[in-house]
């Protein structure tokens, strides 16, 4: 949902979504947080780390980005959460990933309670090696987030990822009026209190886990296919 030059004014969501956004990161409290491409995302990602003490990290492939969630994070006076710019593999193709060795130094071999994924830009997800890593990182994650899972590579990424981590219950939310769909991989534990998040905000949702409820998801995913 990024441009490669930003905007004066970010391109974003509907603002009852990141007040959803906001209070499910209040009400969960991840104790870290993991985000795959860098956007309006990040300043409540790195508002709420800063607020709460909690530890944050941002890997965004656009010079340009980087230096735009800098100077926001500046602006709100937030400090402590990392925002690193890291290019993608130099001659990778259409479905080049951020440099490995550079990722996996960010990352060494933590894991992170909160994962969002939103890059890289174009068919970079598909990468398989690049999905490796992720799911590493993921592997004691309670939320997960997947954006634009009306792509079925994108989709089908959510669904192995979720699989292989606590984060097995899904929550799939249509934006509507931009016409895509985001996911949400919760852990059984959060799984109520994300329900009531929804609900509170007026948002509609579908829910479903790995051995229910897959039926209405694929169902959504079909009537947004190709959108």
């Amino acid at each position: 949902m990024e441009s490669e030059e930003p905007q004066d004014v970010w391109a974003t969501n509907g603002i009852t979504f990141w007040a959803l956004f906001s209070a499910m990161l209040v009400k969960l409290q991840p104790e870290s947080v993991l985000e795959f491409g860098g956007g309006r995302s990040t300043t409540f990602l790195a508002d709420y780390a800063f607020r709460f003490g909690k530890s944050g990290l941002t890997i965004e492939q656009s010079e340009a980005w980087h230096q735009k969630i800098l100077s926001d994070l500046r602006l709100m006076n937030v400090s402590g959460y990392d925002v690193h710019h890291v290019p993608l593999e130099e001659g990778a193709g259409p479905t080049g990933w951020y440099e490995f060795t550079e990722v996996q130094r960010l990352i060494g071999d933590r894991t992170y309670e909160l994962v969002f994924i939103d890059g890289p830009v174009g068919d970079g997800r598909r990468n398989e090696r690049g999905q490796e890593i992720i799911r590493e990182a993921s592997r004691d994650a309670k939320l997960i987030i997947v954006d634009d899972v009306q792509r079925e590579h994108n989709m089908t990424f959510f669904d192995s990822l979720t699989e292989s981590t606590p984060a097995r219950h899904k929550f799939i939310h249509d934006y509507e009026t931009l016409g895509n769909l985001i996911a949400f991989g919760v852990s059984p534990e959060w799984k109520d209190q994300v329900a009531r998040c929804f609900r509170f905000f007026g948002l509609t949702y579908t829910e479903g886990t790995s051995d229910g409820g897959g039926a209405r998801l694929s169902r959504l995913w079909e009537s947004v296919r190709g959108r």
